[in-house]
């Protein structure tokens, strides 16, 4: 499935960068609606307070990770001609785990994520229909955890934190003028993969 996107945008790439720019008038908005998978947590072992207060030794693992993907909606501002975006990014992400302590299965750990980012872009192709590009967010995830034991020895426990987000996204395509749709690989909040539906507005 990976290397079948990779060829997509590498397809596209080529046959892109042997057009020429053209001049065409902008629209002043970009609104968005994305759905994101592989996100930050099923690739960081971010420290659960929960964990350490039941399990003070740090001798335990997460395992068995599951992404249930994030939804995401952003506002971006174009700039005269249309190559730099700037805007917002809002959304939440799901994760679910189990939790294992010195080989034993302790429990199972849920994560929600619910971010806000600043974002940058700058399209390096723009040919009107097609778009190609790169960009960067940073901002700020409040997660909410949870953890079910397994055994009625533990009581259910909940607690939330504050970590950093942040997105790399090395590659998108989007395909279509004032409606269109795109592709985004990258890494961070959004996943490696983000697909979703773009409206751009006067």
């Amino acid at each position: 499935m990976r290397s079948y996107l990779l060829s997509i945008v590498f397809v596209l790439s080529t046959v892109i960068l042997t057009a020429q720019s053209v001049d065409f008038s902008y629209d002043h908005h970009d609104v968005t609606i994305s759905y994101g998978q592989f996100t930050m947590d099923q690739f960081q072992n971010f420290q659960s307070d929960i964990l350490d207060e039941k399990l003070p030794d740090d001798r335990y693992i997460r395992d068995h990770i599951k992404g249930y993907g994030g939804i995401f909606l952003s506002y971006k501002h174009l700039t005269k001609g249309g190559r730099f975006l700037w805007g917002l990014t809002m959304g939440a992400d799901r994760t679910a785990s189990t939790v294992f302590w010195m080989s034993q299965e302790v429990g199972e750990m849920t994560r929600t994520y619910y971010s806000m980012a600043a974002q940058i872009e700058y399209r390096y192709i723009n040919n009107g229909l097609i778009q190609m590009y790169s960009g960067i967010g940073l901002g700020y995830s409040l997660v909410q955890e949870k953890l079910e034991p397994k055994s009625s020895e533990m009581t259910s426990s909940t607690t939330s934190f504050g970590t950093l987000a942040y997105q790399l996204n090395a590659v998108g395509v989007r395909i279509g003028k004032q409606y269109g749709g795109f592709l985004e690989l990258g890494y961070g909040y959004k996943g490696i993969v983000n697909i979703g539906f773009s409206i751009q507005l006067y």
